[in-house]
């Protein structure tokens, strides 16, 4: 006789900004929990939600605790992301939650938890946790990748142990001494580290062996079954575009065409969600068998039939557990900021089409923030669409509200070393035709002279770019051997507006390890100047800081812009001449 642990699994949650897209999700989760009530589900998570999102920069992670009780999961792993406001804010969030969280890969000196050898766990996570399920006794880990201290900017000091060599010691420790009858790996990490965890632990006759591993960081909807060591193959399913909307994956134990089913993932931002079931039996003399794992994933959640009425009550529930996250932003956004002597110019018409004062400070607080050579701001990540009006009186100051306005969102700041032809290609690219979609760009570090009415790919008449420091402009050119280090949103850096030429680029700083635009702006003009004790990410906010504010004034400390228009972007003037460089 056979029995069904079920497990509900999701991972890397940011944005709480749709809230029926969650309530979709819940209801979902539900109707799951319900079908197999039986089997009492167990709800996995698989890391990142506490950052990044717009309300994350605001509230530094508060937004998702209530969520999270209300969604009421039973065991998560940590998330590189859930450490960008630091170790111990991680550990005032995690406390406030319902839920097992692990970690049983990273190791810190001033951690809170117990690791091996002695050694701490980062923020207090246990290095495992078991649970009885229907008579079965399942012990679960978890790991972190190897890339976290790269892409992660509030990690603390640690050792990230190899994943093999963390599985296989924990699973042999739950095999052996808590005497659990099956392993799972709860993991944060590449698709690439699961599946060497997953060729290394199968031996179904060693007892360090791990039967499943459920994973996040990735955020692509995927299954891995035995053998399968390509991350480009049938089994990724494209969420953004499925075929349906429940698909279902369904193997044995025994050899047939694909293998065992290894390493389930689970898609982002509530979109997606995975049931898991794993057909189970136990033998007379005690020892328990894993005959069966069948997967069912959710690819779009806004495309599930779900029953209205209980869709109506989760709503209701949301917005509840949101309340006091949309109240806090209220009142934070209406605080004061900042002061600009001039209006800001961000009418979208002409946002897209020449220089902006507004354009050249956000892209001059971009360059000094990460020290590079050029930064591109595209005009379509600026949204206000209006002129915002200058003030001078501390008394009636731009707001939060105002700069959330400008920059909604949230966009991850990468940075790639780009050749001059790649260069040139992209200012073409900025000067076509289709303004619509946002892609002319703001510079600094960079000056263009152009001719609108010179046929697409070439109407950049010439191009140089501007080291500061006294040096004197260089003119960027295709046939000198010119590399530039470039500071831009990820939107445009993934290709997007017709960027396909950034796509090939070498990528110095990822999305995963970025600071976001909103972010940045929010604490170059914020209240806490720390310049005490200052780590790479506070320095690279002090240059910001430098470079775009002029002076501090008032009672409450106001920083005070004057940006203006520079001649970064010329275009030929037909009234006066026609000639071209």
């Amino acid at each position: 006789m056979t029995t069904d642990l079920i497990f509900l699994h999701f991972n890397d949650v940011y944005h709480i900004d749709k809230p029926t897209l969650i309530a979709r999700f819940l209801t979902q989760l539900r109707s799951w929990r319900a079908e197999h009530a039986e089997s009492e589900p167990y709800t996995i998570f698989s890391g990142d939600v506490f950052s990044p999102s717009l309300e994350a920069s605001i509230l530094r992670g508060d937004h998702m605790v209530e969520l999270l009780r209300e969604i009421e999961i039973d065991v998560g792993c940590l998330g590189n992301h859930d450490f960008d406001f630091g170790e111990q804010r991680l550990k005032e969030l995690k406390e406030k939650t319902k839920m097992e969280w692990l970690l049983s890969n990273a190791m810190s000196l001033n951690g809170g938890g117990r690791g091996r050898d002695g050694a701490e766990l980062l923020a207090g996570a246990k290095m495992w946790h078991t649970a009885v399920l229907q008579g079965y006794k399942v012990g679960f880990l978890g790991l972190a990748g190897s890339d976290w201290p790269s892409n992660c900017k509030g990690l603390p000091e640690c050792c990230i142990v190899s994943p093999v060599e963390a599985a296989r010691a924990v699973s042999r420790h739950l095999r052996r001494v808590e005497k659990c009858d099956f392993v799972i790996a709860v993991t944060h990490m590449r698709l690439a580290e699961d599946l060497l965890v997953s060729e290394a632990l199968r031996d179904p006759e060693d007892d360090a062996r791990v039967d499943l591993l459920l994973g996040g960081h990735d955020h692509d909807l995927l299954r891995r079954y035995e053998g399968e060591g390509s991350y480009d193959d049938p089994t990724v399913i494209e969420a953004r575009n499925p075929n349906s909307e429940v698909v279902i994956g369904n193997t044995g134990m025994t050899r047939d065409a694909n293998g065992a089913i290894r390493i389930v993932k689970s898609g982002s931002d509530w979109k997606s969600l995975s049931r898991v079931r794993l057909q189970v039996s136990r033998s007379t003399t005690g020892e328990a068998t894993l005959h069966n794992i069948s997967v069912a994933q959710v690819a779009n959640m806004n495309k599930l039939a779900l029953d209205s009425e209980s869709l109506s009550s989760s709503l209701i529930q949301v917005n509840g557990a949101l309340r006091h996250v949309h109240e806090h932003i209220s009142t934070f956004t209406s605080h004061a900021l900042f002061l600009s002597n001039t209006p800001l110019e961000g009418t979208s018409s002409i946002v897209r089409s020449r220089e902006t004062n507004l354009g050249n400070f956000l892209a001059d607080a971009v360059r000094a923030y990460y020290d590079v050579d050029i930064a591109l701001v595209n005009s379509g990540s600026i949204r206000c669409d209006r002129l915002i009006p200058s003030t001078t009186n501390a008394d009636q100051p731009l707001t939060v509200r105002d700069m959330i306005d400008i920059l909604p969102f949230n966009n991850a700041l990468v940075v790639k070393r780009i050749p001059s032809p790649v260069i040139l290609s992209a200012l073409e690219n900025s000067v076509s035709d289709a303004h619509t979609d946002g892609r002319f760009c703001h510079f600094s570090g960079l000056s263009i002279f152009a001719d609108w009415s010179a046929p697409e790919n070439s109407r950049v008449l010439s191009a140089m770019f501007h080291p500061g420091c006294g040096n004197s402009p260089v003119k960027i050119s295709r046939h000198v051997q010119q590399t530039f280090t470039v500071a831009m949103v990820g939107f445009i850096a993934d290709g997007f507006d017709g960027y396909g030429c950034f796509t090939s680029c070498d990528t110095l700083v990822g999305e995963e390890g970025a600071m976001t635009d909103t972010e940045l702006l929010l604490r170059v003009l914020g209240y806490e100047r720390r310049e005490q004790n200052m780590d790479g990410d506070e320095a690279g906010i002090e240059r910001a800081r430098k470079m775009v504010v002029k002076e501090w004034v008032g009672d409450l400390r106001l920083p005070v812009i004057r940006p203006a228009v520079e001649g970064r972007i010329r275009f030929v003037d037909h009234k006066v001449t026609s000639c071209k460089l």
